[in-house]
């Protein structure tokens, strides 16, 4: 990956992430936090390989940005989740004209 903010922020997302299991699911990663997971480890390793992610995984991240605004919105992890949003919509502009995933998340076509 060649934007080390992207980097950074994808890191401390993941940080963030496990706090905050650790503080509200005593350590048990459940629905939502597993999808959350799930988008920001693959989005790490797909941008580690490739110059430009997967769309499918830019559309689930819409996804669990969704997901974060209604289960997460007063906390460190999604204001986290926020500037990697931000981020993420600088370094590839393709990702604010992409659609979520919606229904089709984890279904039929793998992210």
């Amino acid at each position: 990956m060649s934007n080390t903010k992207l980097d950074i922020l994808l890191n401390k997302s993941l940080i963030e992430l496990k706090d905050y299991v650790d503080k509200y699911t005593q350590g048990e990663f459940t629905w939502p936090e597993t999808a959350v997971k799930k988008v920001l480890d693959l989005l790490k390793d797909d941008m580690s390989n490739n110059v430009n992610p997967n769309d499918r995984l830019l559309s689930a991240f819409h996804d669990i940005m969704v997901v974060s605004l209604r289960n997460h919105s007063d906390t460190e992890l999604y204001q986290i989740l926020k500037a990697l949003e931000k981020e993420i919509s600088i370094f590839f502009p393709k990702y604010l004209k992409l659609e979520p995933l919606r229904l089709d998340f984890g279904k039929g076509n793998p992210i």
